[in-house]
């Protein structure tokens, strides 16, 4: 317990020391400068947070929810985007993203399955996200998500 109130205290004074450079003119005067404050800033951990690594080399997290209950969200984050593209390969990411989710028999499975599921690419990473009131369908969510 005394750990979880040393970082909460620490992540206070960070983020009061950030309020009061924003209110002193001049004080940030880079996004680089704003970014090291925040890289030293520590969130306390969620205790209810899992974590790991299956063997394909696959990083997760887990968080359980238990409102509204019996429902999930799955998230994916690939960390490549458009960012990672030649000037000759412009637009492959976002391409990529349509080809191998959006446009998935896997994911068509999860029509009229009261599921919602969109992705989206982004300069530095491309995302996949799956919600559903119904966890019957969690596995074929997790295979349209993971596999498609």
């Amino acid at each position: 317990m005394v750990q979880k109130e040393t970082a909460q205290a620490q992540s206070q004074r960070t983020l009061d020391a950030v309020q009061e450079m924003f209110e002193t003119e001049g004080a940030i005067t880079s996004r680089e400068q704003l970014e090291q404050i925040l890289e030293e800033t520590l969130l306390p951990p969620n205790p209810r947070v899992r974590t790991g690594s299956l063997p394909n080399g696959l990083q997760y997290t887990i968080l359980p929810n238990a409102v509204p209950a019996g429902r999930f969200e799955a998230h994916l984050q690939i960390m490549a985007g458009s960012a990672d593209e030649t000037e000759e390969q412009q637009g492959m990411a976002h391409m990529c993203e349509h080809v191998s989710y959006m446009g998935s028999r896997k994911r068509e499975r999860l029509f009229g399955t009261s599921s919602q599921t969109n992705a989206q690419t982004g300069t530095h990473s491309a995302q996949r996200f799956l919600c559903s009131g119904v966890t019957h369908y969690l596995h074929r969510a997790l295979t349209a998500t993971l596999y498609s």
